[in-house]
């Protein structure tokens, strides 16, 4: 049977205010089943047949097979209400704790619902990270001196090592790989985990290296800037005409053995 955590950080996040989306979120966490989505997929506006522009990359999620007015039912959430919660949770929030997705939750696609970060809920250890960051804090803040009787332990470094260590563990997803500018002069963050996403979804694209262009597009077309919120599909759009461009027989910035054999075949005969 499918289960899931709740992370109590939800609590700090600004889905907690709205009581109608989070008990629809809940609900639908509950109601998920592991998938793997194989290919990029569209989604569309909760209240029409109509694509959104967001593309869900191939990945696993949690599924919810249902249709909006079912979720709204078993989260005890009058319809209306319902609707408006999950057009809340497929839209981009700039203000979420969570930067992957553009911090879109719970988007609708054929057949049902998907559950963005339903592994991060569920695949998440509350325990080893901190365990092991304790640990390496221990070890660094214990000095022995050469007298075997004048041994320190200051507990305060070692906690705040292991802050530093537990914190770094939890961030690391979150480290920004590239930045894109946007028309207000502020920058778009393009961050790790994400950017994983794309290179597993792209794999004949060198995805870090199509960011500079990106930036140099940008900067100079600034009357078709994009904005914060659809920045995530300008970098999709982008990376899928790279993957659908003939590469000359490379891939990811790497010689193939069809360039070997061109590339002998240009050399000049020296015998």
């Amino acid at each position: 049977m499918p289960f899931v955590k709740i992370d109590t950080g939800i609590l700090e996040s600004t889905l907690w205010i709205d009581r109608a989306a989070r008990d629809i979120f809940i609900t639908a966490l509950l109601m998920a089943e592991p998938r793997e989505i194989t290919e990029p997929t569209p989604t569309y506006f909760v209240d029409r047949i109509e694509e959104t522009g967001f593309i869900v990359p191939p990945g696993w999620y949690g599924f919810v097979p249902a249709a909006s007015v079912g979720i709204a039912r078993r989260a005890l959430v009058e319809p209306e209400e319902g609707i408006k919660a999950l057009e809340t949770l497929g839209g981009a929030d700039p203000h979420s704790r969570s930067p992957e997705y553009e911090g879109r939750r719970l988007v609708r696609i054929d057949g049902g619902f998907i559950v963005l970060n339903y592994f991060k809920y569920r695949d998440r250890d509350y325990t080893a990270a901190e365990r092991m960051a304790k640990l390496r804090a221990r070890r660094k803040a214990q000095t022995v001196t050469p007298n075997m009787y004048d041994v320190t332990r200051n507990s305060d470094v070692a906690d705040a090592y292991a802050d530093s260590d537990a914190n770094a563990e939890a961030n690391k997803n979150y480290d920004e790989v590239a930045k894109l500018p946007l028309p207000n002069k502020k920058e778009y963050p393009v961050y790790r985990q994400m950017h994983e996403v794309w290179v597993q979804a792209y794999p004949g694209v060198d995805v870090m290296a199509e960011y500079p262009k990106m930036a140099a597009w940008l900067v100079s077309n600034p009357t078709q800037g994009k904005t914060a919120r659809g920045m995530g599909r300008f970098i999709n759009n982008w990376l899928s005409r790279e993957q659908d461009k003939p590469k000359g027989g490379q891939r990811n910035g790497k010689s193939t053995l069809i360039d070997a054999i061109r590339d002998s075949r240009r050399m000049p005969n020296f015998g």
